[in-house]
């Protein structure tokens, strides 16, 4: 029995709309922010992401550009800890020996 890879042709056929869809939110929350004189792009390529895998991933719909910050979002953000991070990458054998992910425990619960 073949398992079918996650990103076949068909499958990224189906996530075509949602991908669409991500990007016209995208597009919309760029036009109200452009009488600002900067605009964050850390923040909104942050909010455009977290909107895609949640749609395409999960298939669900959340506002990453609204006033408040979703559970997705704050989950999100926390999810990887760059002194964890920097940690397991300079030094392997210390994160096994002391068990150390990458990812933060608080948001993986």
């Amino acid at each position: 029995r073949s398992v079918t890879p996650p990103f076949s042709v068909p499958r990224l056929k189906k996530s075509v709309p949602a991908m669409n869809a991500a990007a016209e939110k995208l597009g919309n929350y760029l036009k109200l922010n452009e009488k600002n004189e900067f605009v964050e792009s850390t923040d909104f390529a942050r909010k455009f992401f977290m909107n895609l895998i949640s749609s395409v991933v999960f298939g669900t719909d959340i506002d990453c550009y609204g006033e408040t910050e979703s559970e997705f979002e704050k989950k999100g953000k926390a999810l990887i800890s760059v002194p964890r991070y920097l940690l397991v990458d300079m030094f392997p054998t210390l994160a096994i020996l002391f068990k150390i992910t990458m990812m933060n425990p608080d948001s993986e619960k």
